[in-house]
């Protein structure tokens, strides 16, 4: 199962499905669920579009929250441990435990988002980082359940430049996730808004 959560979450969708078939992952999802936040616009609209989405073979599901808990229900039943990473604004996660609490004693919650010490590429003071800031009241109900969090202070430290850029550029033939990133990369680089 994989949610796309936050604004613009249909379009978020069309770029996943069109990532997960240029890396030829498309049959190894078999769940994408669409998060509450599902009109608006996203820097990769240009990218990917409905025909991306409208190639995915398996399961669509406009109930995020709803797909998430019964995920964790599975997973309880098989005896099989989960971890909900969250990557973006989490309104579907915060809907899920307002919804059944119970899930956060159930699965292990990720997240990438704050800023603890640094600030964007891990310098400058810290700053309230978009994946918290973008929708507050979920933020409130999803981070005091974080088990593990990935702050801009890590992401800011683990940017891949010269001589690691240049190997990935190297193998993207031989790696079809590489070359799908890469390009996914390269469209949304140029669309990015942020001066920083």
């Amino acid at each position: 199962l994989i949610v796309t959560d936050s604004y613009g979450s249909q379009s978020r969708a069309n770029a996943l499905a069109k990532f997960l078939r240029l890396a030829g992952k498309l049959a190894e999802v078999p769940v994408i669920a669409i998060g509450p936040e599902q009109t608006g616009a996203t820097i990769m609209d240009s990218w990917a579009n409905a025909s991306d989405l409208d190639q995915f073979p398996g399961q669509l599901r406009f109930d995020a929250a709803e797909a998430i808990i019964e995920q964790v229900e599975a997973s309880v039943e098989d005896k099989v441990p989960l971890q909900i990473l969250v990557l973006s604004p989490s309104a579907a996660v915060a809907a899920a435990i307002q919804k059944a609490p119970w899930i956060t004693n159930k699965a292990q919650i990720l997240a990438m988002g704050g800023s603890l010490w640094h600030g964007t590429n891990g310098t400058g003071p810290p700053r309230a980082e978009w994946n918290v800031r973008a929708d507050m009241p979920s933020s409130r109900v999803v981070y005091p359940h974080v088990t593990t969090l990935c702050p801009l202070d890590v992401a800011g430290a683990a940017q891949i430049d010269g001589v690691q850029y240049q190997q990935l550029l190297h193998c993207q033939e031989r790696v079809p996730v590489v070359k799908a990133l890469l390009e996914m990369y390269s469209a949304w680089l140029l669309r990015c808004p942020w001066s920083e």
